[in-house]
C-alpha cells in the first residue's frame, strides 16, 4: 500500500491579570471564516474572545451584548417577556451573524444548545466550547458584585447546586464541540492553545486502493466538512447511533434523512435494519440516497458500507468517533470515498482528554498511528 500525505506547515476572566498579549506562530495561517465560542456562564468566553480577536485581527462581538443594546438588560427581558422570547432574540442574532466574516463570536451559555443556532453558525465556522469546574464557575459568577445579573441563577437555593445541575444537563451538548479547559489558566494561555489549533490545517492521506484511492482527512473541528461535501451529492442520509446523533448529528447539517442504528447490535443486524430503513426512505422520497454520512463507531461504519452496497450507486463518507474506527479506516472498502476523522469527537470518551494541549496531542497521535500503519 502506498500513500500520498499532505501535512501543512504549520463574562469573566478565567484568571484576574493585566491585559495579556499572545504571539502568533511564525507561520501562522488562520483560515477560519469565523470563530464561535460557547460554554457555560463564567467560563471566560467574552474575555478570551476579545483577546483572540485582537490576536488574529478579527472583529469581536458578544451575542448577549448585541441583544442588550437592542432590547435592554437581559434580566428585564426574562422578567417582562419570558425566556422563550429571549431565545427568539438569540435566533435572530444567529441568523444575522451567519453572514459575518472574520469575526470572533462569544455566545450566551445556552446559545449553541439551540439546533437553529448550531445550523446557522457551527457548520461553516470553527467552534470551541470553554469548560471549567463547577467550583471555579461559582467563584467567578459570584465574585463580581458589579457584574451582570444571571437570571438562571437568581431566586432561592444554593447557586452552586444550580450550576452543577445545569452543567450536568448541558455537558453532552457542549461536548459536540472541541473543548478547552479554562480552570486555573490565564486568557493568554487559552488563546495561545486556540491559535495553535486554528493554525493546524487538516492532514490528508491518499491511500492507494482499486479502483479509486481513499482520502482520509484528520483534523480538529472538521466534522462539518463531511456534511458540506455530502450535500453536493444529494440525496444524503445521515446514519448514526443515538449517542453519536445527540452529540454530533447537528454538526453534519441538513440531510435528506437521518437513520439510527441501535448500539450493541451485531453488524449484520445493524445493516439489515438499515437496509429496510433505506428502502423506506427511498420509497418516501422517490429517490435512493447517493451519499451516506456514517457517524459513529466501527459497527456504524460497517453497516453503512453494507447499506451502500444494498442501495447501489451510493458512496459513504465515514466519520469515525473512536480511535479504533479512525485507525481501521485505512482498510475501508470501495463504497467509502472519504474518511473525516475529527479528533474533537474523541473528547467524550475520557475526561483526561480535556487537559490543556490535548486536542493537538490527539491529532498528532492519530496522524502518527495512521502513518505508521500505512507505511508498515
Amino acid at each position: 500500500m502506498t500513500v500520498a500525505e499532505s501535512i501543512p506547515t504549520s463574562e469573566k476572566t478565567p484568571s484576574a491579570e493585566p491585559r495579556a498579549s499572545v504571539t502568533l506562530p511564525a507561520k501562522n495561517r488562520i483560515s477560519a471564516r469565523n470563530v464561535v465560542l460557547t460554554g457555560f456562564m463564567g467560563t471566560g468566553k467574552s474575555t478570551v474572545g476579545r483577546l483572540l480577536a485582537e490576536t488574529i485581527d478579527y472583529r469581536f462581538v458578544d451575542t448577549d451584548t448585541m441583544i442588550e443594546e437592542r432590547h435592554g438588560p437581559i434580566p428585564e427581558i426574562f422578567s417582562q417577556h419570558g425566556e422563550e422570547r429571549f431565545r427568539e432574540m438569540e435566533r435572530e442574532v444567529a441568523r444575522e451573524l451567519s453572514e459575518a466574516e472574520h469575526t470572533v463570536i462569544a455566545t450566551g451559555g445556552r446559545f449553541m444548545l439551540d439546533p437553529a443556532n448550531i445550523a446557522a453558525l457551527a457548520t461553516s465556522n470553527r467552534t470551541f466550547a470553554l469548560v471549567a469546574t463547577p467550583e471555579e464557575i461559582v467563584t467567578r459568577v459570584t465574585a463580581d458584585g458589579d457584574g451582570p445579573e444571571r437570571p438562571l441563577l437568581s431566586g432561592e437555593g444554593d447557586p452552586g447546586s444550580r450550576v452543577r445541575a445545569l452543567l450536568d444537563e448541558r455537558a453532552p451538548a457542549y461536548a459536540r464541540f472541541p473543548q478547552l479547559v479554562t480552570t486555573g489558566r490565564t486568557p493568554a494561555e487559552i488563546v495561545t492553545e486556540m491559535v495553535e489549533i486554528l493554525s493546524l490545517e487538516p492532514v490528508t492521506f491518499l491511500v492507494d486502493r482499486e479502483p479509486n484511492a481513499l482520502k482520509i482527512t484528520v483534523g480538529v473541528g472538521v466534522l462539518g466538512s463531511a456534511g458540506s461535501i455530502a450535500r453536493e451529492l444529494a440525496p444524503t442520509v445521515l446514519l448514526t447511533e443515538s449517542e453519536a446523533a445527540d452529540r454530533f448529528g447537528f454538526l453534519v447539517g441538513d440531510v435528506d434523512a437521518t437513520l439510527h442504528v441501535e448500539a450493541g447490535n451485531t453488524t449484520a443486524t445493524r445493516a439489515a435494519t438499515t437496509d429496510e430503513s433505506m428502502n423506506a426512505a427511498a420509497a418516501a422520497s422517490a429517490s435512493s440516497p447517493r451519499t451516506i454520512v456514517a457517524v459513529g463507531d466501527l459497527g456504524v461504519l460497517e453497516a453503512a458500507v453494507r447499506s451502500a452496497d444494498h442501495v447501489g450507486d451510493c458512496r459513504v463518507i465515514a466519520c469515525p468517533t473512536t480511535v479504533p474506527a479512525m485507525l481501521e479506516s485505512i482498510d475501508a472498502p470501495e463504497p467509502v470515498a472519504l474518511v473525516v476523522a475529527d479528533v474533537a469527537t474523541l473528547q467524550h470518551i475520557s475526561t483526561s482528554h480535556l487537559e490543556p494541549g490535548s486536542l493537538v496531542e490527539l491529532r498528532g497521535h492519530v496522524v502518527d498511528e495512521l502513518r505508521a500503519m500505512i507505511e508498515g
